[in-house]
């Protein structure tokens, strides 16, 4: 009925079948009332992750209330919430056929969801806070996180299969390129390394340049280019396979926390401590459009295709 019910008193009353999702409730008493049959908007808490997964069915969440949620996209409504998680969920990702998700977490473990059932199946101790997980297209499992090591995971087993050493600081950031030969990390030591996962020694390139933490690390479809995004307020697009520095992309006022690239890699999106959305063109490194409506850090973001 759009009726304005800030200030209202309902203390003692019984409130029943009331439908109250998306009303601001704000400085309504409501002391001592019933309540029978009646919605609220559901309160979450600060978001920390988003996942999108690859048929676009689902959406998930992770945040500092210990929780990952699982949302359907087309109704918007939630499916699922996991609670096994200890600490802050920082990090997701759904396996390519978007039948598990993976989510790491403060609390120095990873958890693979089966989506179908809503069940953990595994837990894998990464032996620190893991801040970024990723899967490849094969389904193995790359971690990081506060020991400064990169881990790589065989699923079927639970076991780690390949460890990679060489930052000097906390990770923040990992991803598999689309042919799963490479692997791109970043973390507070502010360098990009980049890693040939196929051989013994695996560092294929060290990208010095930022000046700030990498807190994010996107690689796009076409596997050509490495998109990472610093504390230093900038986003560099790096060529995968040389590691030549081809953009450096200027405009946040604060901390770059998130990048995405579109699903035709023409575009990427960045999200800041400032509050917004930045949308790039990849070629020409110009901002395309900002987006406003935040009104705090924006810790994660993810593009979609229209199917």
């Amino acid at each position: 009925m759009d009726i304005e019910l800030s200030r209202f008193d309902f203390s003692k009353l019984a409130v029943w079948q009331a439908y109250l999702q998306g009303l601001d409730l704000h400085n309504i008493n409501f002391a001592q009332a019933h309540f029978k049959k009646s919605v609220f908007t559901q309160t979450i808490a600060s978001v920390l992750s988003v996942e999108l997964s690859p048929d676009g069915q689902f959406l998930a969440t992770g945040d500092t209330n210990h929780e990952v949620r699982l949302w359907d996209v087309e109704s918007e409504e939630i499916i699922k919430v996991f609670h096994e998680h200890d600490n802050w969920v920082f990090s997701l990702a759904f396996s390519h056929d978007s039948q598990l998700l993976a989510s790491g977490s403060q609390d120095h473990t990873i958890k693979i969801w089966k989506v179908d059932q809503g069940q953990c199946i595994k837990t894998l101790s990464h032996g620190s806070w893991v801040r970024a997980v990723a899967f490849s297209a094969d389904g193995r499992l790359a971690s990081v996180g506060g020991d400064n090591l990169v881990k790589i995971w065989d699923i079927s087993e639970g076991e780690c299969i390949k460890t990679l050493s060489g930052h000097t600081n906390r990770l923040q950031a990992v991803a598999f390129s689309p042919n799963d030969e490479m692997l791109v990390s970043g973390g507070k030591d502010c360098t990009v390394r980049v890693w040939d996962i196929r051989h013994e020694e695996p560092l294929l390139h060290f990208l010095p340049g930022h000046n700030g933490w990498i807190r994010t690390i996107a690689i796009s479809p076409d596997g050509q280019t490495i998109a990472s995004g610093s504390y230093d307020n900038t986003i560099k697009i790096w060529a995968l396979q040389t590691g030549e520095c081809l953009n450096t992309l200027e405009g946040h006022t604060d901390k770059v926390r998130s990048v995405a690239f579109s699903p035709d890699g023409q575009t990427l999106a960045s999200g800041s401590y400032d509050s917004t959305i930045r949308l790039w063109n990849v070629q020409t490194a110009q901002c395309q459009s900002v987006l406003q409506g935040h009104t705090d850090w924006v810790n994660a973001i993810k593009l979609r295709t229209n199917n």
